[in-house]
């Protein structure tokens, strides 16, 4: 179990790494163009409108990078809780795979070419096929691993296993 919840995050990631440059872009759009609308409703001219572009420019930017960076930890942890057997964090895994359902629609619509959309005047967002594909598929492994989980919990205790490791 504990090398299926590893093989899983890291898929993750990998498809989160690959997904950035569209993440990045979006939310680039986005923003000029909420800025873009604001400065038009603004009565005469804005002195500093490139400074505002320039500004939201580099918060796509560190939202970005403090994606990448939480996605470290996260793979980190799940890598080192997963081979300690930490109990919480088996807990924690359990309830978002079990929560994963949720977007599970979402998901299924995206590779039918249903996006998603920030708000009204806002670009829609829409995965690229393959990428939309893969989510549909981790989405439903979270569902089989959840699954597993919970009969493996009944049956064996967390992580599967009925002896801690030595620590």
């Amino acid at each position: 179990m504990q090398l299926a919840v590893i093989a899983l995050t890291l898929v993750g990631a990998l498809n989160l790494l690959f997904l950035l440059p569209y993440f990045g872009d979006y939310l680039r759009r986005s923003i000029r163009q909420s800025i873009d609308l604001s400065l038009a409703s603004q009565p005469g001219t804005v002195e500093n409108a490139d400074q505002v572009r320039m500004i939201a420019e580099q918060v796509a930017f560190f939202s970005v990078a403090l994606t990448v960076a939480f996605a470290i930890v996260w793979c980190l942890l799940v890598l080192i809780g997963t081979l300690r057997r930490w109990t919480w964090l088996y807990w924690l895994l359990m309830i978002a795979a079990g929560l994963s359902v949720l977007g599970l629609p979402q998901q299924a619509l995206e590779i039918f070419g249903v996006g998603i959309s920030g708000g009204p005047g806002q670009p829609v967002f829409l995965l690229p096929l393959p990428n939309a594909l893969l989510g549909l598929i981790l989405g439903l492994a979270e569902l089989a691993l959840f699954i597993w989980m919970i009969v493996a919990l009944r049956r064996f205790g967390p992580w599967a296993c009925r002896k801690v490791p030595v620590a």
